[in-house]
């Protein structure tokens, strides 16, 4: 009885921990619940009107959640390596989900390659963007499916010494 009380929790604790919160975001950002600028907003928006286009003759692109969630789990796989939570898994909030969810779950009908082949993320400091940027960098390269032919990635900042700071934290991540 314990036994069974016991992996109850513990897949109870994977599912929490498995749970992705773009879905949630989206719900939120829709009823009004998560306030975000115009251009967020419209980009949920985009995403929920091609979700019911997607069936319709004419409409190149598909949406695969799998896909999505792929990226998102290897993410929380790696490990932040500056700072004072140096060593812990990294977390992904929900916005940034988000960003993932449509960047990777749509795909094109022909080859199934990604839909989005750029992004543009301009957010205030201390959001954890180069070290999603290195995160989605390293994704990109090696894990991505269908891996593209020659991927690259390019991280840059207003200076040259703020574009350096990703690759020494994509690097770090892998070792």
């Amino acid at each position: 009885m314990a036994r069974r009380w016991l992996l109850a929790l513990l897949l109870g604790i994977l599912a929490v921990a498995e749970s992705f919160t773009a879905e949630d975001y989206i719900k939120d950002v829709i009823s009004g619940k998560q306030t975000v600028c115009c251009y967020t907003r419209l980009a949920v928006e985009r995403h929920l009107r091609d979700l019911g286009r997607q069936d319709k003759k004419g409409f190149p692109f598909y949406f695969d959640p799998e896909a999505a969630k792929r990226a998102i789990r290897f993410k929380r796989q790696l490990p932040l390596v500056a700072g004072e939570y140096a060593g812990a898994k990294l977390t992904v909030p929900p916005w940034l989900q988000f960003k993932d969810w449509v960047l990777f779950g749509w795909r094109r009908t022909e080859g199934g390659y990604r839909r989005f082949r750029k992004s543009y993320i301009q957010v205030a400091r201390k959001n954890t963007k180069t070290t999603d940027a290195a995160a989605t960098l390293l994704y990109v390269m090696f894990a991505e499916l269908p891996h593209e032919r020659d991927p690259q990635g390019y991280c840059v900042g207003p200076n040259k010494a703020q574009g350096r700071i990703c690759w020494p934290r994509a690097a770090s991540s892998t070792s």
